[in-house]
């Protein structure tokens, strides 16, 4: 006998677990509990108004804690400022919970989330608060945060580079292979020889949709778990179809193959999805340099002569 499923009332993953209202998970329920005790509860409203959900809490909570020796912090003026990436944002709504939950710790003086590069611009009064409790507040809002490093982009690029060789060098050889298909539609092909150049194309193809397409996957499979259709859905049923139907046509002999339509689905995708991140990466990298720009201190005339004052 199954076990009927409710969403969770924190990210809206189902569950069975009993109780009103039903969660996934104790961290969950703890954010939850947490928000409507801090009058945060317009969160979700927020989140309704944008169409997303958070990220369970037993997603970020594998994310290391963070501590003052991980990030680069200045001090001056009795206070300390870090920038620090921020896991666990998907909307707006995060953006406004985080500034606001965390804002109201003592000590705290600002925190600000950039949505588009997920970074937190923090100041601190040291005497009155440690970043590891800032941390901590973040933990327990369902969101967590890591250094920012920059070889941790130039990796991730890496890998996007390397699905991106893979995916252009599978759709090449494939759309060649298809040129001699489509010569023998009109001139004439031997069976064999057409079999052939499926099974060739099918080998080429496979590595293209499985791993060169893996964000797709990843992100449809993210979009079903919580109940949202996405364009990587989308990506994935027209090509995975596509690619299912071929597959029983290279092997039965019967009907059309459609690899070049697969791989060059992938391809040109992957293609924008690349220039997309590293156009962000590169806005990101600017944002911190004009960020590096701005002093740490003002100087203000007050009567009585000049002020150094904290930014």
């Amino acid at each position: 006998m199954s076990t009927a499923t409710r969403p969770c009332a924190h990210c809206g993953l189902p569950t069975a677990a009993p109780g009103e209202p039903p969660f996934c998970c104790t961290g969950c329920e703890a954010v939850y509990r947490l928000l409507h005790e801090e009058g945060l509860d317009t969160f979700y409203r927020r989140l309704a108004e944008a169409g997303s959900r958070p990220e369970p809490v037993s997603a970020v909570a594998e994310v290391a804690p963070l501590s003052e020796g991980e990030v680069e912090v200045v001090r001056q003026g009795g206070r300390a400022a870090a920038t620090a990436a921020v896991e666990g944002i998907t909307c707006a709504a995060c953006v406004w919970l985080l500034e606001r939950g965390v804002g109201r710790l003592p000590g705290v003086h600002r925190f600000a989330v950039n949505f588009a590069t997920h970074r937190a611009q923090i100041e601190w009064q040291p005497e009155a608060v440690t970043l590891e409790a800032i941390d901590r507040r973040v933990r327990a809002l369902g969101y967590a945060l890591r250094p920012v490093r920059a070889a941790d982009g130039r990796r991730l690029e890496g890998r996007w580079l390397a699905r991106l060789g893979v995916a252009a060098f599978g759709a090449m050889n494939v759309m060649l292979l298809s040129v001699g298909l489509y010569a023998g539609y009109f001139q004439g092909i031997s069976a064999a020889a057409k079999r052939g150049i499926e099974l060739l194309e099918w080998a080429l193809a496979t590595p293209v949709l499985f791993y060169a397409g893996s964000p797709f996957w990843a992100g449809a499979w993210r979009g079903l778990k919580g109940r949202a259709l996405t364009m990587d859905l989308l990506v994935v049923l027209g090509a995975g179809l596509a690619y299912g139907h071929s597959v029983a046509a290279a092997l039965t002999g019967r009907g059309e193959t459609y690899f070049d339509s697969v791989v060059m689905i992938v391809a040109l995708l992957l293609a924008g999805r690349f220039l997309e991140h590293r156009a962000r990466a590169r806005a990101s990298r600017a944002t911190d340099r004009l960020a590096a720009l701005l002093p740490a201190t003002a100087r203000l005339w007050r009567e009585g002569g000049w002020v150094d004052r904290l930014d």
